[in-house]
């Protein structure tokens, strides 16, 4: 989108090897016209006239057709000749033109991120100090120099007159002419250019008409007239109407018509002048401003559907493109997400990032017919909109590993590939599947391309947020129970621990950890609900101890995400605090099989909990691969066998080779063993006699609502 000045941006000189001679002729034309007009209005000698043409001529040849300054070169001097004037006079009067080289040849035009109101009083600065006051002084200098008869006074009137011309040529003339010498025009609004006539017929027909009155009050309605054409008409129209309103305004005070008092004194007429200059510059400081702020309309509105980056629609553009769709049928939509954009996002800058974003584009492009309509709808996410039987598994598999050039470097990104054949009317739902299907994809461990021709598996994917969403209020809106199950010592048969296990309730039923903890995990929620238990539990505690039949210590697990979460020993540390808490009477116990993010923080976390006086233990030992590992890393205080090795240990000689090795391993490290899932007096027997140390299970105590805990 480019801009219009006042007087255009400041164009390199060109040579022009072949001179055309109808424009030639026609500037010519138009050039001894004004300098004819100027000594017809002129009250004093014709070489110092009022409307000094010359410097805004040679201006605009010099910037569109250079060699037709040849024209107005011979035209001014035959101008000059047939007017009296000695032609060797004539020919010194040319290098007036001086001005106009110096301005094309040290102006700089005004930087793009000026205001185009700014860079048009900053351009016609450029053509009064480089232009016109060049010119001025050296017709001064040779007016004087060739009569003798003019005193010192009449120099600085005659410089005046020269300066006050020159500028009055600059404002009205660069913009017509600009205008007609230009490849590529805007259109004449005729319209109101016939209202501008109009304008100054009404003040002519007042007076023929004897209400003389009335005739010079309506002179006055040219300054709402030209702010009305400054909002209203383009920039070739508005040069024009102004043009008119001079020259005619001109003619009027010059010959005493239409309200006007004749004025036929110099200083009057300059006056004139240059109240109509002022008049004119401030409407077009009016029109330029609406320019920039109808540009700016167009930025802003271009922007909010496109991506500035990679020049192409963002998620509002694609929302705007689907609804002026009559229908999306026959449409099928493809999303293109990096499976580790986050890697990407956090490595690259701004800029490398485009670089990415540009070659994905286009490789996404070329793989898709040309009727394809791509939006990128976030950082390095694509959404296509593409024909429905362009969008298969053949012409989207290559796309799952694309090669983009960085710094030089060639690297391979993996992709997940969501599509979707049946769109609905309402393109917010369609990306919303897209997202569902995308999170699908890239959970598939070979082929991370899934591609939908019915809604069962997205509708399976809403019903699950759905379920998250409820259970997510349900926690948060202190509808979580806590039961407890007993721990047995195998050493002396008391009930000396118990296990806090949540429960939710939901439309007045409960909701088991069987149902919830896996949609928590699927939604990384593990860490805000172990949090929520863990304060239940401490708040609850003391009525929770005042329930039990024995006194014990109060176990609560957390997952491996909460115990690799920095902030979490401070959060505990102002818990403890608040609620009273006593740490010897709670144990913590880590997961074994859920998957520690950040082994560093979680051992430092550990050390920090056994040093304010809990005890740690670490559930489902023996479930995964990590149980030796954890062993080293973390300092415990006891191991909780996995269930499956405990339910039928009596009738199973390798589970129990299984279990004497853990208790030998306890026993080196000088832990306690809970074997967990013990259902029968013979399982509860045969750990006894293996050295465990103490047995939980429905044999031992089935879990019940707490008393003091609901």
């Amino acid at each position: 989108m480019t801009n219009t000045t006042l007087v255009e941006q400041v164009k390199p000189l060109r040579l022009e090897f072949r001179l055309s001679w109808r424009p030639s002729l026609l500037l010519g034309a138009a050039f001894y016209l004004c300098l004819s007009l100027a000594e017809l209005l002129s009250p004093i000698d014709a070489d110092a006239y009022l409307f000094w043409p010359v410097t805004a001529f040679a201006i605009t040849a010099l910037r569109h057709r250079p060699l037709t300054i040849v024209a107005l070169m011979i035209t001014f001097w035959l101008w000059g000749t047939q007017a009296g004037m000695k032609p060797l006079w004539m020919v010194a009067q040319l290098l007036t033109l001086i001005g106009p080289l110096l301005y094309l040849r040290y102006s700089k035009a005004g930087a793009p991120s000026l205001s185009m109101t700014k860079r048009r009083l900053h351009d016609l600065r450029n053509m009064v100090f480089l232009a016109v006051i060049p010119a001025s002084l050296i017709g001064t200098l040779l007016l004087v120099s060739n009569d003798n008869s003019l005193a010192f006074e009449d120099g600085w009137l005659i410089l005046g007159v020269y300066l006050a011309g020159e500028l009055t040529g600059l404002i009205l003339l660069i913009p017509v002419l600009g205008h007609w010498m230009r490849t590529a025009r805007q259109p004449l609004q005729w319209y109101h250019l016939l209202l501008t006539l109009a304008t100054l017929a009404i003040p002519m027909l007042l007076d023929a008409l004897g209400q003389h009155a009335f005739a010079q009050p309506s002179l006055f309605l040219t300054l709402p007239f030209v702010t009305w054409l400054a909002h209203s008409t383009n920039r070739g129209t508005l040069s024009h109407a102004l043009l008119i309103l001079f020259i005619g305004h001109l003619s009027l005070a010059y010959f005493g018509l239409g309200g006007y008092t004749p004025m036929t004194q110099l200083h009057q007429l300059i006056l004139l002048c240059l109240l109509l200059v002022s008049a004119f510059m401030t409407v077009d400081v009016l029109h330029a401003t609406r320019m920039d702020r109808d540009e700016a309309s167009r930025e802003i509105e271009w922007l909010s559907l496109h991506d500035h980056r990679v020049k192409t629609l963002n998620e509002r553009g694609l929302l705007n493109w689907a609804t002026q769709q009559a229908s999306l049928n026959g449409i099928a939509s493809v999303l293109l997400k990096p499976i580790n954009k986050d890697i990407y996002l956090e490595t690259l800058n701004w800029e490398q990032l485009g670089h990415i974003e540009r070659q994905v584009l286009q490789q996404l492009s070329a793989r898709l017919p040309s009727a394809t309509r791509v939006a990128k709808v976030s950082d390095l996410v694509f959404v296509a909109m593409a024909p429905a039987a362009s969008v298969n598994a053949a012409t989207l598999r290559p796309l799952l590993q694309l090669r983009v050039v960085l710094d030089q470097t060639s690297l391979s990104m993996d992709f997940a590939i969501a599509g979707i054949h049946r769109l609905s009317e309402n393109m917010t739902d369609n990306l919303a599947k897209l997202h569902t299907l995308w999170g699908m994809a890239r959970q598939q461990s070979s082929e991370r391309l899934q591609i939908s021709h019915d809604d069962k598996e997205i509708s399976a994917r809403k019903e699950l947020l759905l379920r998250f969403q409820q259970y997510r209020e349900a926690v948060e809106t202190d509808r979580l129970a806590l039961w407890l199950q007993p721990i047995q010592s195998l050493a002396n048969d008391k009930i000396e621990k118990f296990e806090v296990l949540a429960r939710i309730e939901l439309d007045g039923a409960i909701v088991s950890p069987g149902d919830f903890l896996p949609v928590f995990q699927r939604f990384n929620y593990l860490n805000d609900f172990d949090r929520q238990v863990i304060q239940t539990t401490f708040s609850k505690l003391a009525s929770l101890q005042s329930g039990l039949d024995a006194p014990g210590v109060i176990n609560i697990n957390i997952s491996g995400a909460t115990l690799a979460d920095k902030a979490l020993m401070a959060w505990i540390r102002e818990k403890v605090h608040r609620y009273n808490i006593v740490p010897q009477s709670i144990c913590i116990e880590i997961t074994e099989s859920d998957l520690i993010t950040n082994k560093e923080i979680a051992v430092h976390n550990v050390l920090s909990l056994r040093a304010m006086g809990f005890s740690i233990a670490i559930d489902d030992f023996g479930a995964g691969l990590a149980s030796f590992e954890y062993l080293n890393q973390f300092t415990v205080d006891i191991l909780k066998l996995d269930g499956q090795f405990i339910s039928d240990i009596a009738e199973n000689p390798k589970h129990q080779a299984i279990v004497r090795s853990m208790v030998d391993v306890a026993r080196s490290y000088q832990l306690k063993l809970v074997a967990e899932f013990v259902d029968s007096q013979a399982a509860k027997d045969c750990l006894q006699a293996l050295g465990v140390d103490y047995a939980q299970g429905y044999f031992i105590g089935k879990p019940e609502a707490a008393r003091g805990g609901s």
